[in-house]
């Protein structure tokens, strides 16, 4: 019985240290990777002249004249995303009340910029600012949509705007400021 027991003991002992020597190898080796980064992109616009300056400036106006200029808009960002716009107007001058030069002043060109398409050509300036867009989240009120805008890429609004031939006295020394805003979201 005692060799029993002594053959059992053995065994367990065998069992254990057989068990203790898998956790100790002779050979290891171990790699690391550092310097692993997450940069977030950029969206970035930039707007210059085309045409002209900005912003640009038209004096002495009279029915019949046309004027014209160019607002380019880059995505000097990282990152492409969808390009939207609007613009406002407000009156500066208006010595006979109820006279909104905004009436009188028709847009005869705004161009797409991606495809060089007119937008709702032949409208007044009031009815081009006042038209109706989409929402863009946390942007308030409604924005034209242009299309995608790629990171370097540009896009170009032609603007050609007639005062209107049957435009009356009342008009005469009317002023107004126009404010165009665009907007590049991801």
């Amino acid at each position: 019985m005692k060799s029993k027991i002594l053959i059992s003991i053995m065994t367990i002992a065998l069992v254990a240290s057989l068990a203790g020597t898998g956790l100790y190898a002779l050979f290891s080796d171990t790699e690391t990777s550092t310097g692993n980064t997450f940069t977030a992109g950029t969206l970035d616009l930039s707007i210059a002249a085309g045409t002209g300056a900005l912003p640009f400036t038209f004096t002495n106006m009279k029915p019949g004249d046309i004027v014209s200029n160019t607002i380019i808009v880059t995505n000097v960002g990282s990152l492409g995303g969808t390009l939207y716009g609007r613009c406002s107007y407000t009156e500066l001058v208006d010595p006979i009340p109820l006279s909104d030069l905004g009436d009188v002043l028709d847009v005869t060109s705004w161009n797409d910029p991606q495809m060089g398409a007119p937008i709702n050509p032949g409208m007044t300036l009031k009815a081009f600012v006042a038209q109706t867009g989409v929402t863009v989240t946390g942007f308030g009120g409604t924005w034209m949509p242009y299309g995608t805008l790629a990171s370097t890429a540009t896009g170009t609004f032609d603007m050609t705007v007639t005062f209107n031939t049957a435009a009356g006295n009342q008009y005469q020394g009317d002023s107004i400021d126009m404010t165009f805003e665009f907007l590049l979201v991801q």
